[in-house]
């Protein structure tokens, strides 16, 4: 769903490859205009080539990609947004070697999260459940199952562009784990 939460995680996963020494960019592959939201609204935030440079982060826009391959990063970190939008590009998103599905299990959240797991859960290599009580989280991991040991909880992060410790261990998830 929308409002979830998927731009956040992917800051702090671009965040996080920083800190472990990678050259790293975001990647706006939705229709959101974030990068154009941080370019209008925060202070301190400046034009990068065709791009937007804020708090050590540089965000594109899906139309960038000669720029991308002219600095060559170690990654990119690419925000799909939800998949119930008819702008997902679904093929795009399948042939990225890693995938991260963020989730939600509010009332509103929870049958449009399980629709997904079972569209795109067998290609995921970790789940993220954002805004999930400490005394749900049990049962989560319980409907997870075989997930339980690639599923996360996203603290609540006020500002994206700050690294949030409880972030760590989900990209290293993603990172590391094995594919089938």
């Amino acid at each position: 769903m929308s409002r979830i939460g998927t731009s956040t995680q992917a800051i702090q996963m671009v965040k996080y490859l920083q800190l472990v020494g990678y050259r790293v960019a975001y990647v706006e592959r939705n229709q959101n205009e974030y990068s154009k939201g941080v370019l209008a609204l925060y202070r301190g935030a400046k034009r990068y080539k065709s791009g937007v440079f804020y708090q050590d982060v540089i965000l594109y826009g899906k139309d960038s990609i000669k720029e991308m391959e002219e600095e060559k990063y170690d990654f990119l970190v690419k925000d799909y947004g939800s998949v119930r939008d008819a702008g997902f590009e679904k093929v795009s998103f399948l042939e990225q070697k890693r995938h991260l599905l963020v989730c939600g299990v509010k009332a509103d959240e929870i049958l449009y999260t399980e629709e997904a797991l079972e569209q795109y859960g067998e290609d995921c290599d970790a789940f993220c459940f954002s805004f999930v009580a400490i005394k749900d989280r049990k049962e989560i991991e319980l409907m997870m199952g075989a997930k339980k040991s690639c599923t996360h909880f996203a603290e609540w992060i006020s500002d994206p562009f700050c690294f949030h410790p409880s972030s760590a261990a989900c990209c290293q998830t993603l990172l590391f784990s094995k594919r089938k």
